[in-house]
């Protein structure tokens, strides 16, 4: 019987070690993954920058609120990895960042929205393209 009971202990405290540690592992190796992605990403550009927000606010403390997009979660999304100190999706695709110019505000120059437009379909033949709003905080321009 005590050898029972001591084979219990252990299991338990080997469930209760399993349940502290193995978040720990998994947090760390997210932890290493974001900082391969990290030597791939341009210089001018950090995984925390926003890549869009789900929605428009009209108070500050509304737009805190709103759900914005980093660039670590849509690569996350994308499944990006590092190769030839590139960034590339699951197809090999290289990833690349335009940054949207007109996102509201002052009516842009004729034709320009257009042309911006043009601009990234044409990067989306040959790469997948990551589009960075202009707007990361969520309120509308005055």
């Amino acid at each position: 019987m005590k050898n029972f009971d001591s084979k219990n202990r252990l299991v338990s405290r080997l469930s209760i070690l399993t349940l502290v540690f193995l978040p720990l592992l998994v947090m760390s190796a997210c932890r290493q993954e974001e900082s391969a992605l990290l030597t791939c990403l341009p210089e001018s550009r950090q995984l925390t920058d926003i890549v869009s927000v789900e929605g428009v606010a009209t108070t500050s403390e509304e737009a805190n609120k709103l759900k914005k997009v980093t660039i670590s979660e849509k690569l996350k999304e994308l499944q990006a990895s590092c190769k030839n100190n590139r960034l590339v999706d699951t197809q090999s695709k290289e990833i690349v960042f335009f940054d949207l110019q007109f996102c509201g505000g002052a009516p842009p120059p004729e034709g320009a929205v257009e042309k911006q437009r043009e601009e990234v379909i044409a990067l989306q033949k040959k790469y997948t393209v990551i589009t960075m709003t202009c707007n990361p905080v969520g309120l509308p321009y005055p």
